[in-house]
């Protein structure tokens, strides 16, 4: 099952850019959370932060969408996941005791 098939079929009213803008915010900002819970200095507060990707991530899904490129769901996932977890670490200034 695809991830949006999964996203539809688990929102009650039907409202899946809805569903999918709250779950993935909220899953950005639970990891920042964690990390300036484990100390890290973050450059931005955490709901900023998943705002940021969060709409980034949106907009290239509705591009992919509308553009229909040449790529599979699956391509397009491991693109913004490589891309997500690259970036994350910039969003970290320092760790107490020590570098990023």
């Amino acid at each position: 099952r695809t991830l949006f098939e999964h996203i539809s079929k688990h929102t009650e009213k039907g409202n899946v850019m809805e569903a999918f803008t709250r779950q993935l915010a909220d899953a950005i900002e639970n990891k920042a959370d964690l990390l300036a819970k484990e100390g890290h200095a973050l450059i931005a507060p955490p709901h900023f932060i998943a705002m940021f990707f969060t709409n980034a991530l949106l907009g290239i899904t509705r591009w992919w969408f509308v553009e229909k490129p040449d790529m599979t769901e699956d391509e397009l996932m491991t693109h913004m996941y490589t891309l997500v977890t690259a970036c994350m670490p910039a969003m970290i200034e320092t760790k107490k005791g020590g570098n990023p």
